[in-house]
């Protein structure tokens, strides 16, 4: 990232901890350390938010904002709380440790957030950019239990499960009909995107150039035939979507 783009994302950032908004793509979270020995509960939560956004296609945690009520509103504030003690647990190294223990090995957590420690008002607040899963969807392969245990849910994290981050904006188990329609439009999107490159990879082959214009041209140095290994290809990709 070059430095323009950093400046330009860093200011995104301060401002979702200056104004801060509900959105299905953006989870507030009030302060608290990142420690699965120290912390569990909470770090448990903040993982399972890391795997369902990823599932879902990507997003944003906000660390150190908390919710506070007025009257019948409800209000984003900055949590008092956080300290140099909470912001300097979220070291990239090890809360990727932390997640890929939980998560299956064909997933990896270096590919699926960073962590910027935002300045604002003497403090420093920890915010996720997770990003969308490149291969798989990312499941579960490790229990973390719940201290609010019941029947139906006695784990935070439960091995075996894939968790989605809903429209609404909620964390749910991959269980009904429409969590599996959005997991699958999210697969084949991804799918889409590795099509993509794969033509690309094709076309710099022969030397052929994608233009950057409103309406995508070829342009070609001598005269070409595909040939039909492409399409077979193209076919083979699509046929792969079309059976999940």
């Amino acid at each position: 990232m070059n430095k323009a783009k950093a400046e330009k994302k860093k200011e995104r950032l301060l401002d979702l901890v200056i104004n801060p908004y509900e959105d299905p793509g953006i989870e507030y979270k009030p302060a608290g350390s990142f420690s699965i020995r120290n912390n569990g509960y909470f770090t448990a939560r903040l993982i399972k938010e890391i795997v369902g956004f990823s599932n879902a296609g990507g997003g944003t945690i906000v660390v150190g904002v908390k919710e506070f009520s007025s009257g019948s509103k409800r209000v984003l504030i900055g949590d008092d709380t956080l300290s140099e003690d909470i912001w300097s647990t979220y070291d990239i190294t090890q809360v990727r440790r932390a997640v890929n223990s939980f998560i299956a090995t064909s997933n990896h957590a270096e590919e699926l957030f960073t962590i910027d420690l935002i300045p604002f008002e003497g403090k420093k607040y920890p915010i996720f950019s997770i990003f969308p899963f490149t291969s798989d969807p990312i499941f579960c392969v490790k229990n973390y239990p719940s201290d609010t245990c019941n029947e139906d849910k006695c784990h935070i994290l439960e091995s075996g499960r894939i968790y989605l981050r809903t429209n609404a904006g909620e964390i749910v188990r991959v269980s009904d009909t429409e969590h599996w329609k959005q997991l699958i439009h999210n697969c084949i999107n991804v799918k889409k995107i590795e099509l993509a490159q794969a033509m690309k990879n094709v076309l710099d082959q022969f030397g052929l150039i994608i233009t950057e214009e409103k309406k995508p041209s070829l342009t070609k140095s001598k005269p070409y035939k595909r040939p039909n290994w492409i399409d077979n290809i193209i076919k083979k990709t699509k046929k792969d979507v079309t059976n999940g």
